[in-house]
C-alpha cells in the first residue's frame, strides 16, 4: 500500500460517489480479481455459527521507515513493531444481512517511545429487505486513530496527536425496474485531542467538527452492470468552536450535482466514473465560495487470468486548518498492478501522484508515492507479507518547506487468521 496520507473526508465523498451506485457491486457479485479469486485450498474458512460465520485473525509486523517525523531536515529513522488483531461477524441470510467488525492496531517504536499508538476500531452494518425493490441499510463506526506524520496538518515538534471519529449512515434504494432511486444520509463527529510541544499545549479543539452528507440518486440501468445516474448532495461543516484559534470561522455549507456511469464486461473490467460540480460556503466572510469541477473514475482490468490492473483518479475538496486556507482542491491518480506468479502469491506494484492546492494562500502541494509488495499463502490459515514503500512530498512556495519530505519503508507481516 502506498504510504501517502489523505483526508477521511475527501475518501469518504470518493467513496460515495463511486462505490454506492449500483454497478460497483452493491446489486450483483463483485468483478472476481486476482486479489479476491476464490482459492478453496488457502481462504480462510471462518468459524460458523448457526446463520453467522466468524472470522478471527492476529497480524505482527515489524516495519522500518528512515524518516519517521517526515521532517525535511533530520531523518530519524526508527523500527516499529504492530500487533494486529482482529474479528468480523458476518451474517448468511437469505434475506437482509448483519455484519460486525472490530479491530486493533497496537504499535511500539524501538526507540521514539512518544510515537508509540493504541488505534481500535468497531463497526456495524446492517440492510433490511423492504421488498424485493426495496431495501434500507445503515452502518455505524466508531474509531480511534491517531493523526499521520505525513499530514499538513500535523503540528510540527509535537507529540502524536489522538483523535475519535464517530460515523453513521442511513440508505434508502428503491427500483421498481430499470429505473432506481436512492437517498442516503451520513454523519461524521471528528474530535482531537490537545497535543504537547514541549512545556507548551496545542489546542485541537478548533479543529473538532461535524461533517454530513445528504444525497438523491436517480438512476437508470440499461442492463446488469451498465448505469447512468444523476446526484445531488448537500453537504455541511460544523466546527465546535465557532472561531478557530487563528480566529477564522470555518463552519458552513455546500452542494454538489454530478453525472455519473458505471459498466462492466462479464470478468473482464469494471469502470465507474463521475463529473459534476461543487461549491462550498463558509461563515468567514473573508473566505470566498469555494467552487469548481470535481471528477472521479476507478477502473479494474483484468489483463488475464494472472495480472488484474487497478487505476484511479479524482479531483475533490477537503476542510483545512491551515492558517489563512479555506479549503484544499485535492488531486491524485493511483495505478496498481496484482500479478499471480504462482497460486499462492502473488507480486503488486503501486504508484500515485497528487496535487493538492490551498484556496485562499499560496500553496501547492506535490506527492508521489510507490510501493511494492509480496503475499504469500501458506495455508488458509497463515500468510506472509513483504513491502516496500516510498513517499516524496514537494511544497511551493518554501515559506511551507517544514512540510517536505522524503521517506523509505519496508515491512514484514505474519499473518494467522481462521
Amino acid at each position: 500500500m502506498i504510504n501517502v496520507t489523505k483526508s477521511s473526508w475527501c475518501l469518504g465523498i470518493l467513496a460515495l460517489l463511486l462505490a454506492c451506485t449500483p454497478a460497483a457491486g452493491q446489486d450483483g457479485a463483485p468483478l472476481e480479481t486476482v486479489e479476491n479469486r476464490y482459492r478453496p485450498a488457502l481462504d480462510p474458512a471462518g468459524i460458523r455459527l448457526g446463520g453467522f460465520r466468524l472470522s478471527p485473525s492476529i497480524g505482527m509486523e515489524a516495519h522500518f521507515t528512515d524518516n519517521i517525523f517526515a521532517d525535511p531536515s533530520i531523518s530519524d529513522e526508527d523500527f516499529i513493531y504492530i500487533l494486529n488483531p482482529g474479528a468480523s461477524l458476518e451474517s448468511d441470510w437469505s434475506v437482509h444481512s448483519l455484519y460486525l467488525e472490530a479491530e486493533a492496531e497496537i504499535g511500539r517504536y524501538d526507540d521514539n517511545d512518544s510515537e508509540d499508538f493504541d488505534d481500535f476500531s468497531l463497526a456495524a452494518e446492517g440492510r433490511l429487505d423492504i421488498s424485493r425493490s426495496s431495501y434500507l441499510g445503515a452502518d455505524l463506526a466508531f474509531q480511534r486513530t491517531h493523526e499521520e506524520r505525513t499530514s499538513a496538518e500535523n503540528a510540527r515538534n509535537a507529540d502524536l496527536t489522538v483523535y475519535d471519529m464517530n460515523r453513521a449512515r442511513v440508505s434508502f434504494m428503491r427500483r421498481p425496474n430499470r429505473l432506481y432511486v436512492r437517498l442516503d444520509a451520513s454523519i461524521a463527529d471528528i474530535d482531537f485531542e490537545d497535543a504537547r510541544a514541549g512545556n507548551r499545549i496545542i489546542n485541537n479543539d478548533d479543529r473538532n467538527r461535524q461533517e454530513s452528507t445528504q444525497s438523491l440518486d436517480i438512476g437508470y440501468e440499461f442492463k446488469p452492470g451498465d448505469t447512468v445516474y444523476l446526484r445531488g448532495a448537500a453537504r455541511s461543516l460544523d466546527y465546535e468552536q465557532e472561531i478557530d484559534d487563528d480566529g477564522f470561522a470555518r463552519s458552513g455549507d455546500g452542494y454538489e450535482v454530478v453525472l455519473g456511469a458505471s459498466r462492466s464486461i462479464s470478468g473482464l473490467s469494471a469502470i465507474s466514473v463521475y463529473a459534476g460540480y461543487f461549491l462550498q460556503n463558509f461563515d468567514d466572510i473573508r473566505f470566498d465560495d469555494f467552487e469548481g469541477v470535481s471528477f472521479g473514475a476507478d477502473l479494474t482490468w483484468n489483463v488475464s487470468n494472472l495480472i488484474t490492473l487497478n487505476a484511479a483518479a479524482a479531483r475533490t475538496i477537503e476542510p483545512t486548518s491551515i492558517f489563512g486556507a479555506s479549503g484544499v482542491v485535492a488531486e491524485y491518480f493511483e495505478l496498481g498492478l496484482d500479478y499471480e506468479l504462482l497460486r499462492s502469491l502473488i507480486v503488486s506494484a503501486d504508484f500515485e501522484i497528487g496535487k493538492d492546492v490551498y484556496e485562499g494562500i499560496d500553496r501547492k502541494d506535490d506527492v508521489v508515492g510507490a510501493g511494492l509488495g509480496i503475499k504469500f499463502m501458506l495455508n488458509r490459515n497463515i500468510y506472509l507479507y513483504f513491502g516496500y514503500d516510498y513517499s516524496d512530498r514537494e511544497v511551493e512556495p518554501r515559506d511551507f518547506a517544514d512540510d517536505i519530505y522524503t521517506i523509505n519503508a519496508a515491512f514484514m507481516r505474519v499473518q494467522g487468521q481462521l
